[in-house]
């Protein structure tokens, strides 16, 4: 488990510094595609592995859950970035949601109820918490657009991207400290949008959020 903590920790800061220099760089991509490979870059040049195709889906392709990033020019709205870098073999798990133009009103409502939901899952994923009872409570925060989360709250990590400990509304897995997991809640809706916010967090009594790059709504502007 030690190597484990060590080695992901330190994907975690390659996926920081990866994103960041993503985003400085943002105003010169014009597809899902430039995206997804400047990034990929960027965690190889820091001598990372993928965890996994890095997933980028702007405007109305974030309602995908796994779309394939495309050579389609990039267009008003969020875009959802789904990767990880993966050291010595451990994954890590991140997603940020930025948005491209101006959102409106509710666009920034939508976002900041996912990410206060993200952020109450991350306090309380606590060594004895339940999986399901994490799950429950993103659903629970996400109010009115609960029914429009496709998927789980989180999952654990591992070597494998998706492992034990369950974050299901039926898992019955207890975390317990050391663990790393994912948390993801998200919103998804078909034709207008998708917003997912995830990190890779250590449980313990104290559970800490490993990706620190800002969760804050950052916006920026179509390329030229």
């Amino acid at each position: 488990m030690a190597n484990q903590i060590t080695a992901v920790r330190k994907a975690c800061r390659i996926n920081d510094e990866a994103i960041s220099e993503t985003l400085i760089n943002f105003p010169k991509f014009k597809t899902e595609k430039d995206i997804a490979n400047f990034l990929n870059r960027q965690m190889r040049k820091r001598g990372a592995d993928l965890s996994f195709p890095t997933i980028v889906a702007n405007g109305k392709n974030a309602f995908e859950l796994h779309h394939k990033p495309k050579n389609k020019r990039l267009v008003r709205g969020f875009t959802v970035i789904d990767f990880g870098a993966k050291v010595s073999g451990f994954t890590t798990d991140v997603t940020r949601t930025v948005f491209i133009g101006t959102p409106g009103k509710k666009e920034r409502k939508i976002y900041n109820l996912v990410l206060n939901a993200q952020k109450a899952c991350v306090s309380a994923s606590k060594s004895g918490a339940l999986g399901s009872s994490i799950d429950h409570l993103g659903t629970k925060l996400l109010g009115q657009y609960a029914p429009y989360l496709k998927h789980a709250v989180g999952h654990g990590l591992s070597k494998k991207v998706h492992d034990k400990p369950g974050i299901s509304p039926r898992s019955a897995d207890i975390f317990k400290a050391g663990q790393v997991i994912a948390i993801e809640p998200g919103v998804y809706l078909k034709g207008k949008l998708g917003i997912r916010i995830e990190d890779t967090v250590l449980v313990g009594k104290k559970p800490i959020a490993l990706s620190k790059f800002t969760k804050n709504l950052i916006t920026v502007k179509l390329a030229k």
